[in-house]
């Protein structure tokens, strides 16, 4: 069902994003499409490591792949507990 990522499977599905408010890392869940952010306003965007840091923080934060697609906490459990 839900697997534990380790971070380096988690670098392909954090998308960098600029808005208003400054820049956030994010990432989409399967079923309820909504996004993890993580502040990002004073990290090199295109540093392998910080990508890495930041799949971390979402791993410890719960998201968990499905089939390769990232689920994030609320659903886990929702879908867990069915």
């Amino acid at each position: 069902m839900f697997e534990k990522p380790k971070a380096q499977d988690l670098v392909k599905h954090v998308t960098p994003f600029s808005c208003d408010a400054g820049f956030t890392f994010q990432i989409y869940c399967r079923y309820c499409h909504d996004s993890g952010r993580i502040s990002g306003n004073r990290c090199d965007r295109t540093n392998p490591k910080v990508l890495l840091e930041v799949a971390e923080k979402f791993m410890t934060a719960g998201w968990r792949l499905e089939d390769n697609v990232t689920v994030c906490p609320v659903c886990v459990r929702k879908r867990s507990s069915q």
